[in-house]
């Protein structure tokens, strides 16, 4: 859930849903599960997605594969990690990750039927 409502809030797609053709036009070689959660519709932008607890931390062996994965297979170094307000966040990982927003549930919950009205511009573009 914390994923679907990331995904919202930023205006990104899920990685399961992205779809063969999308693949083929960003020439990315496999759809294989190496971190990325999210990605912008045009493939500029990735995010990770860490829904932790108050004590759990976000460990560069926890992320790498992910960092690894936007910058040299996908070309993309505009990624950001969002996890929870209370998650710690390791130093080698606040450096490899440009951007890094914290969320509780409750802010990602939509405030009114306009914070989806993006998601069908979307679906045209596929």
């Amino acid at each position: 859930m914390f994923e679907y409502m990331a995904a919202v809030e930023l205006k990104m797609i899920r990685w399961e849903d992205v779809t063969p053709e999308q693949l083929k036009k960003y020439n990315v070689p496999h759809k294989a599960d190496y971190g990325v959660d999210l990605i912008s519709p045009d493939f500029t932008k990735t995010a990770q997605v860490k829904y932790y607890g108050e004590n759990s931390s976000v460990t560069w062996r926890s992320i790498s594969t992910y960092i690894a994965y936007s910058m040299a297979i996908l070309k993309i170094s505009d990624m950001t990690l969002v996890t929870t307000k209370n998650a710690k966040v390791s130093k080698m990982v606040a450096l490899g990750v440009p951007k890094i927003l914290r969320y509780d549930m409750i802010e990602l919950e939509p405030k009114d039927a306009n914070s989806w009205s993006w998601i069908p511009k979307v679906l045209q573009w596929w």
